[in-house]
């Protein structure tokens, strides 16, 4: 299972209560592989209650040389803008 952008649930409260609702469908789906992403703002509140259930893996920013050739390809795909330099990057998986 892929959660994608857990930091763009803003409410604090909601962010903490999906976590704990994570854990707990893991805890009866034991057999379900997880990788979920964060960009580090707002990441640091759930970072623990995550740990209790996923090992936490730090993407490091994409360079300028390998950024220019990965934006034009996701421009000729529409999805131009989607990407900013040095945004850092949180996953957490579960194998």
């Amino acid at each position: 299972m892929l959660i994608d952008g857990l930091d763009e649930i803003h409410d604090d409260a909601d962010r903490t209560i999906f976590v704990e609702n994570l854990e707990g469908f893991l805890a009866d789906h034991p057999r379900i592989r997880l990788v979920v992403s964060s960009r580090e703002a707002g990441f640091a509140l759930v970072a623990p209650c995550l740990t209790r259930f996923c090992e936490r893996w730090r993407i490091a920013p994409l360079s300028e040389q390998r950024l220019i050739p990965l934006s034009q390809v996701n421009q000729n795909l529409g999805l131009a803008g989607q990407i900013r330099n040095g945004a850092g990057f949180e996953f957490f998986g579960r194998s």
